[in-house]
């Protein structure tokens, strides 16, 4: 429910940042910065976890 009152905002213009270590999170976002071993920005965020192509360590 939190994560559709967000899209909707971003939806409507509303730039959103979150912080989260729920994988849940994905569906909703087009960017994401992940800080680990390897610090990196994923675009296309959704497709590529789908796909098995983002890992965590």
């Amino acid at each position: 429910m939190l994560y559709d009152i967000l899209e909707k905002l971003n939806k409507e213009g509303l730039t959103i940042v979150m912080i989260s270590h729920d994988e849940e999170a994905f569906k909703y976002s087009n960017r994401a910065l992940v800080l680990g071993k390897e610090n990196k920005v994923i675009e296309n965020v959704l497709e590529k976890f789908e796909k098995g192509e983002i890992k965590f360590d």
